[in-house]
């Protein structure tokens, strides 16, 4: 008597992880949220930065901003867009 596995037995076996299409749905929305609320947000950090010239003296930590405003731009685009 031998018991085959099923598919039920085997957690996302298919796509090689244990983490369900439905909890990365789940955990789609805040994800975008974020991505949304950081977008809109760090431009308030960048703009006087650029005013008051300390973007030039302090290059990396402006490039470090610019491209976490871009990456939020990018992961918040769909958020809300019912």
């Amino acid at each position: 008597m031998s018991t085959q596995s099923t598919h039920q037995d085997r957690p996302a076996a298919r796509d090689g992880g244990i983490v369900s299409e439905r909890t990365l749905g789940s955990l789609a929305v805040p994800v975008q949220f974020v991505g949304f609320w950081s977008a809109v947000v760090l431009p308030l950090a960048l703009f006087p930065m650029l005013l008051s010239g300390v973007a030039s003296e302090h290059l990396v930590p402006f490039t470090a901003l610019v491209a976490a405003n871009l990456l939020a731009l990018v992961v918040g685009r769909d958020y809300n867009s019912d």
